[in-house]
């Protein structure tokens, strides 16, 4: 799939906010649903700067209800693979996609391209050692991974880590993963640890809703640093 035109972040922002978030969503999982803004900025950036979606086979991972995966798809992605562990996540990003793409030729979308490109949702553990021989088949598969992994805070530490060496096997150009600002001397002595080149590109602040129970506050913000 080609594009015909580039889209603002204001323009992508508009597409990515009727995109529906998670349902109930699992703390255990550590699930929340990347912001519109945030997930525009993030594309853009990823599109227009560094050119690695436009044309190219890409790997949202952790994708949840899919909002990366289909801004990956309307900025011109040619194949877009999602994988997440909660099949009810995978259920709402198929259920986005085809609500995006069929409504949205009829209000003009359809110009953007020429083609619908293959969308591809895996129900898979990303963290687990037992998958690991289901990712070996994946191993330098894409040419670029996008995610907003788990903080790997509390009951899950450390799973934003495993995450981040989980998609640098994936990919044979380039990772684009938003971690807290907080663990970037972390994630450096660690990318040293694996051999590769890895730097902040971007500092954004997310505005963290009130999402579960014992959510006290209304929202919180947190920074973080979106890393290549």
């Amino acid at each position: 799939m080609q594009r015909t035109k580039k889209l603002s972040i204001k323009q992508l922002e508009s597409y990515l906010q009727d995109l529906d978030d998670f349902e109930r969503p699992k703390i255990e999982l550590e699930q929340y649903a990347t912001p519109p803004h945030i997930a525009a900025l993030l594309l853009n950036a990823i599109d227009q700067t560094y050119d690695d979606l436009d044309g190219k086979l890409v790997c949202d991972l952790g994708c949840g209800t899919g909002r990366l995966a289909a801004g990956s798809v309307i900025c011109g992605a040619k194949m877009v693979f999602g994988f997440d562990l909660d099949q009810s996540a995978l259920d709402g990003a198929l259920q986005n996609f085809n609500d995006t793409f069929n409504e949205n030729e009829q209000d003009g979308m359809s110009g953007l391209y020429q083609a619908c490109p293959s969308f591809n949702l895996i129900q898979a553990d990303i963290a687990s050692q037992e998958y690991d021989a289901f990712w070996k088949c994946w191993h330098n598969f894409f040419d670029t991974v996008i995610m907003n992994p788990p903080f790997g805070t509390k009951q899950n530490a450390g799973l934003d880590i495993k995450f981040l060496e989980r998609a640098i096997n994936l990919s044979k150009g380039t990772v684009y993963s938003l971690h807290k600002t907080s663990t970037r001397d972390y994630i450096l002595s660690k990318s040293k640890q694996w051999a590769v080149s890895a730097k902040p590109i971007a500092q954004i602040r997310y505005n963290l809703e009130n999402t579960y129970k014992f959510h006290k506050r209304k929202s919180v913000d947190i920074d973080l640093d979106l890393w290549r």
